[in-house]
């Protein structure tokens, strides 16, 4: 915040040599000049408020009935997901013993996207037409889930943050712009991740926008329980055995 103040006490100080000069084109020639700097001043100071501190937030899932991607909702059993998507169950079991980033004895962690080839299909669900949708399941809850839109295309990152806010009942000063194209809020016991745009064969397309809501509390356990998995299979391939 340090450059707007400066650019505040350069513009009052160009209002004071103003009051004091008579002269007409001189006096066009800093009226000019001022405006260039309320111009930059502005721009400098919504830059700042954009990417400032955001505010906490300590709400958690469980007391947002809202907080759902097309109906999802953390902690939702994979049972109930199964009673809304015909197949669903069957792309759950095949997903057994997928190689995933969790995958130490002990853990029950299922990824199901559309690239398993289970009976479901999009138009057994008109809502679900027009999105992707990946879910993660840890013990049979959604623990996470990833949505990538087909036909939705914000304006711009903040328009994104304040629909995305609106509907979800979330508050849109606890978005943090995390990224030129990225925000996320991070709450009690969930965070929520927008990505405006997507990678490309060409390189960056501001078209996509994609949504990532995710347990945090059981992601740390996870990765708590994975990390002592690795250091336990480190230390027994470090110790002698005679």
């Amino acid at each position: 915040m340090g450059g707007v103040s400066r650019l505040g006490i350069l513009i009052v100080a160009s209002l004071q040599m103003l009051k004091s000069d008579l002269s007409t084109a001189r006096m066009r020639t800093k009226l000019t000049f001022l405006i260039l700097l309320l111009c930059l001043f502005f721009s400098v100071s919504g830059r700042a408020q954009r990417k400032g501190r955001a505010v906490s937030c300590n709400l958690s899932y469980h007391d947002l009935p809202n907080l759902k991607l097309r109906g999802f909702y953390l902690s939702e059993s994979h049972e109930e997901v199964s009673n809304r998507l015909p197949g669903f169950n069957r792309a759950y079991s095949d997903a057994t013993g997928s190689l995933t980033l969790y995958n130490a004895p002990g853990i029950d962690f299922r990824v199901i996207s559309p690239s398993l080839k289970w009976s479901y299909d999009s138009s057994d669900d008109k809502d679900l037409e027009d999105v992707s949708l990946v879910w993660h399941f840890s013990s049979g809850k959604l623990v996470r889930v990833f949505a990538d839109y087909d036909t939705y295309r914000p304006r711009t990152l903040i328009d994104f943050i304040t629909q995305t806010a609106k509907k979800l009942d979330l508050p849109s000063n606890s978005f943090k712009v995390t990224g030129q194209h990225q925000a996320k809020i991070v709450c009690k016991d969930f965070s929520l991740e927008l990505i405006h745009g997507e990678f490309s064969h060409l390189g960056w397309d501001p078209e996509g926008a994609r949504l990532i809501l995710e347990d945090t509390d059981e992601i740390k356990r996870l990765d708590k329980e994975m990390a002592d998995y690795k250091s336990e299979q480190l230390r027994k391939r470090n110790t002698l055995k005679p």
